[in-house]
């Protein structure tokens, strides 16, 4: 019984590692990336946005985006959402 036990839990976490290690990054767009960074602008300086940098940028310089990071289509809701998808 202990080895069926031993068995199923190794199983699942297998299956957990290799679904996790599938997931990458998304783009606003949808593509994928190695990574990104994402910097919300402080409300302080009168301007809502966040900064985006991903590893296809060559410039060095970041984008601004005037909208919420939380909304809409950014690298981060894009990531978020195919992580949910599947039920991570």
């Amino acid at each position: 019984m202990k080895s069926n036990s031993l068995l199923f839990l190794l199983g699942h976490l297998f299956l957990f590692i290799v679904l996790t290690n599938s997931q990458g990054c998304l783009n606003h767009v949808g593509s994928p990336v190695d990574w990104w960074v994402i910097l919300k602008v402080p409300p302080k300086i009168g301007k809502s946005g966040f900064g985006y940098y991903d590893s296809t940028y060559k410039s060095g310089v970041f984008s601004y985006i005037p909208d919420h990071v939380d909304e809409g289509a950014s690298g981060l809701t894009m990531t978020l959402h195919q992580i949910n998808s599947l039920s991570l």
